[in-house]
């Protein structure tokens, strides 16, 4: 699998895909035809490395090329709700709902609105992630308020961050890091950064 580096990956604060094709999806007329759209991070060459940077990217876009036509709180609900929905899911996950597996994570307070709040946040801001109400990633300060104690200590944008090493089903992320890192040099390729830091 070839990997762009961070350099090509994007140009301009646009993905590489936008560069190549020269534009994307008509997303006002789409929604305008009631044509339900998601965020994604697309695929490994071009996409971002999560959803927050998915997020972040797709309001640049809105604010640049469409005139803000999408707004903090649709974002949030095209990569919460309405993926949920569209894979007939929703009943489990998609939103913070009794009955519902609580996938959640928590971030810095930036701004007074909870969406735009979200828009602005980087990597550093997480403070935890949990899935089905199980912390899996943080800050030392969270896990340990959380209950975690026993972790597996990382580095995210220079920066140290914990993982619940109870959680990691596949054993230890470095163990993981390591042999996919050998695998990948010999395919002439190497992995991606964990988060997209700037």
């Amino acid at each position: 699998m070839q990997t762009w580096p961070r350099s090509v990956r994007r140009l301009f604060g646009h993905p590489i895909a936008i560069w190549f094709c020269s534009e994307t999806t008509d997303i006002v007329t789409a929604l305008q035809q009631g044509v339900v759209v998601a965020l994604a991070p697309d695929w490994s060459p071009t996409g971002s490395t999560s959803m927050l940077a998915e997020v972040k990217y797709a309001s640049e876009y809105s604010t640049a090329k469409l005139n803000g036509a999408l707004s903090p709180k649709q974002l949030f609900e095209m990569a919460t709700l309405i993926p949920a929905r569209i894979a007939q899911i929703d009943q489990w996950v998609g939103s913070i709902t009794s009955g519902k597996y609580a996938d959640i994570f928590m971030i810095k307070k930036n701004s007074s609105d909870a969406y735009l709040n979200l828009i602005s946040a980087s990597p550093l801001d997480i403070t935890i992630v949990m899935v089905n109400g199980m912390p899996v990633y943080g800050t030392a300060e969270r896990m340990t308020q959380a209950g975690v104690t026993s972790v597996e200590d990382i580095t995210v944008c220079s920066d140290k961050r914990s993982l619940n090493s109870v959680a990691l089903t596949n054993g230890v992320f470095s163990t993981a890091v390591a042999h996919l890192t050998t695998k990948l040099a010999g395919e002439n390729s190497a992995l991606g950064p964990i988060a997209e830091c700037n």
